[in-house]
């Protein structure tokens, strides 16, 4: 699994848009069928997030919200809620919500990425946050 995510890494990382989508596809599949064996790169996964939420533009940045409610949904719930991971991913998603025009697609596009009866946490304090906002 260490080989398969280094590749996704290094292709989210790049350049390419189209390479970005398509790693951005491959790291989805990886977190929705096989959850547990991402489990021990969470931390360098949520990294990688931070850093390519920053230069991420339009549908690659909604690939990159879909693969945040994913693995929200399928790692296990401790490894979800510690705080390095779970801040984080609220920071990725308040700092986007910050710089919205709150009339574009992308502010629409977040305030749905987190159904409001969702029980996960991570979810709950999202929705806080921008509420808050």
């Amino acid at each position: 699994m260490q080989c398969y995510l280094t590749e996704i890494v290094s292709a989210m990382s790049g350049d390419n848009t189209q390479i970005q989508n398509a790693a951005c596809t491959a790291l989805g599949k990886a977190i929705s069928e096989n959850a547990q064996s991402i489990e021990p790169y969470l931390s360098d996964i949520v990294k990688l997030f931070e850093n390519v939420s920053k230069s991420y533009k339009k549908n690659n940045l909604a690939n990159l919200y879909d693969i945040m409610a994913l693995l929200a949904q399928n790692v296990a719930r401790s490894k979800i809620q510690d705080p390095n991971i779970e801040n984080v991913l609220m920071g990725i998603i308040v700092e986007k919500w910050k710089e919205s025009q709150f009339n574009d697609l992308e502010s629409i596009y977040l305030a749905g990425i987190f159904p409001f009866n969702s029980s996960h946490l991570i979810f709950k304090n999202v929705q806080i946050h921008c509420l808050q906002l």
